[in-house]
């Protein structure tokens, strides 16, 4: 009875061990990656104020036929975006409590 039982008590402990290595598995990382990714954006929620700097530059490299049209054309060009977002509650919560206006 005892030797019929021993596999039924070691299938956990041997399903561990065989599923170990997907741990390490590329996709199973960037699932992780995501998750955390989420985790961020909620917290960035909960802030008042949020500043976002973005920017651009890049080199045209381009072939202008006729040659007139290449003096008009600048060689680079490059973009700059500042911006500030208040947000008085965070997304979801209303001050009063309920889901939104027009909530019981």
């Amino acid at each position: 009875m005892r030797k019929a039982l021993l596999p039924f008590l070691l299938a956990p402990a041997l399903a561990q061990g065989a599923l170990a290595p997907l741990q390490d598995h590329p996709l199973a990382r960037q699932g992780a990656a995501y998750l955390e990714a989420a985790r961020k954006a909620l917290e960035a929620q909960e802030a008042p104020l949020a500043l976002n700097l973005q920017g651009g530059y890049a080199r045209l490299g381009y072939q202008c036929t006729p040659e007139a049209l290449c003096g008009s054309l600048p060689p680079t060009t490059g973009s700059l975006t500042l911006s500030l977002s208040l947000t008085p509650f965070p997304l979801g919560r209303w001050p009063m409590g309920g889901n939104g206006p027009g909530s019981p």
